[in-house]
């Protein structure tokens, strides 16, 4: 996306493309990894909310070193990093998350809720597009 066509874009707009985008990177897998990527997405507020953004993003790269929740945490970190540009990189030569890792440890109890209220909005997104997509039942 152009950065000019994200100026006229409302952040909502933005959120909505950049899951989607993630979405649609899952139309050729299985359908157990779209559920799984679907409830591991759905799931991920929930852990927010219960402990914090940082426990809630560590769980998921220590616990879940399968694909789709792999993928879940990237498409999370990227959003934070890259996508809506609130947590930065202090060294190049690190992956989105430990981006997002090191902006948490060492950043301002602002910019923690700043992107923990962030990641909740952009789950909003991913978790809806996921639920029409690949069909994750309300109770699953």
């Amino acid at each position: 996306m152009s950065s000019q066509t994200a100026s006229r874009q409302t952040m909502e707009q933005q959120r909505a493309a950049h899951s989607w985008n993630a979405i649609e990177t899952y139309a050729g897998r299985s359908t157990a990894d779209k559920k799984a990527f679907g409830r591991e997405a759905k799931k991920l507020p929930t852990r927010i909310h219960t402990s914090g953004l940082g426990h809630a993003l560590l769980f998921l790269n220590a616990k879940h070193h399968d694909k789709p929740g792999e993928d879940v945490l990237n498409a999370v970190s990227v959003w934070l990093t890259d996508g809506c540009g609130l947590l930065t990189a202090t060294r190049p030569d690190v992956t989105k998350f430990d981006a997002v890792r090191d902006a948490i440890i060492n950043g301002s109890s602002t910019t923690l809720r700043r992107a923990t209220d962030e990641a909740l909005a952009y789950l909003q997104w991913l978790s809806r597009f996921a639920e029409a997509e690949f069909g994750i039942a309300e109770e699953e």
